[in-house]
């Protein structure tokens, strides 16, 4: 089975929002494998022959997709190549993809998204133009210019809910929502309709 997998730093205008590239090839099938819960949102660009994903939200019945993006889950995923796998899996966090994707995150929880349907035309164009790049680190760099008009052109996440995510992920999750509520002067019924 030839294997083969490249991680990669974003451009430093995405830190904070693209937390890793990793491009990848697997020339064999394999079986699929569960993607455990995260604390980010996984943007599948895929070149190769598409895959096999099951969701807690679609009750594990595999749906044949090209690239995706899949949400923030509570259980697990499955996952597997439907033929030879070329692409790049692009790591969000939670606020980026918020940015980048222009959906709340809500909408995304334990489901897989085929990525023509956040992104349309432009998802084409991406894989497309990463298709007719020579190497990995020309598809990197394409990567980046896309995902920096995005990032120009996405409103920006408020301060709070941003210090609050950065609690929540400094704590491995541990501080209770009321208690970052109560630190802004909010509800916790309001601090968790921000982060939606």
């Amino acid at each position: 089975m030839a294997f083969e997998l490249r991680p990669a730093a974003p451009a430093p205008a995405l830190r904070g929002t693209v937390i890793e590239y990793r491009a990848y090839r697997l020339d064999d099938l394999s079986p699929p494998q569960a993607e455990h819960p995260s604390a980010c949102v996984p943007v599948i660009i895929d070149l190769g022959s598409g895959w096999h994903v099951a969701t807690p939200a679609s009750g594990y019945r595999p749906a044949r997709m090209g690239g995706f993006v899949a949400g923030m889950h509570d259980a697990f995923a499955l996952v597997g190549p439907a033929g030879p796998a070329l692409g790049v899996q692009v790591d969000l966090s939670p606020l980026g993809a918020r940015r980048l994707l222009g959906i709340p995150m809500h909408e995304l929880a334990n489901r897989a998204v085929p990525l023509e349907d956040l992104l349309g035309r432009e998802a084409r164009s991406l894989v497309e133009r990463l298709a007719e790049a020579p190497g990995w680190p020309e598809r990197f760099a394409i990567l980046d210019a896309a995902l920096a008009r995005r990032v120009e052109d996405a409103p920006a996440v408020s301060p709070e809910i941003d210090w609050a995510w950065r609690r929540l992920v400094a704590s491995a999750g541990a501080v209770p929502v009321g208690e970052l509520g109560a630190r802004l002067g909010w509800s916790r019924k309001r601090l968790v309709a921000r982060f939606r």
